[in-house]
């Protein structure tokens, strides 16, 4: 692997990282949120990779336009989401790879927000998170 693909490489598992470990979500004040519980209250779940940046209103939400690589619920592989983030500590950063998502509708909007995302007890990578979903969406269907 030569230098440029493993900076790469380390820099999307740096992000990837922050975002599945709820330390990141300490700074917005969020009380830990079981992975049961999040998945249960989320509207949609899904891993989604970014297309292309949307809107940005005065407020500093933004709009991000995703397309659905896997879901788990409220969604389908292949759809195109609009997903919104309030633009402050607590809404997500910038994004331009695959990350996991757990929204919720607010006034016809998904939203995201760090609160939102599960405290797996530690740092996951995308793989982990993601046979940990469908153990969920299997329990969810029992």
């Amino acid at each position: 692997m030569g230098p440029l693909r493993s900076r790469l490489l380390a820099a999307v598992l740096a992000v990837a990282t922050t975002l599945l470990c709820p330390a990141a979500a300490l700074a917005c004040d969020c009380s830990p949120v079981p992975p049961g519980a999040a998945f249960a209250r989320s509207d949609v779940v899904v891993f989604a990779t970014f297309v292309r940046l949307g809107r940005r209103l005065p407020s500093g939400a933004t709009e991000y336009l995703a397309r659905v690589d896997r879901a788990w619920k409220g969604a389908r592989e292949g759809d195109s989401l609009s997903i919104w983030t309030d633009g402050g500590n607590c809404g997500l950063p910038p994004w331009h790879e695959t990350r996991v998502f757990f929204l919720r509708r607010d006034e016809g909007r998904l939203t995201a927000h760090l609160c939102d995302l599960p405290d797996w007890g530690r740092a996951m990578t995308l793989p982990e998170v993601a046979r940990a979903l469908d153990a969920l969406a299997t329990e969810g269907r029992r």
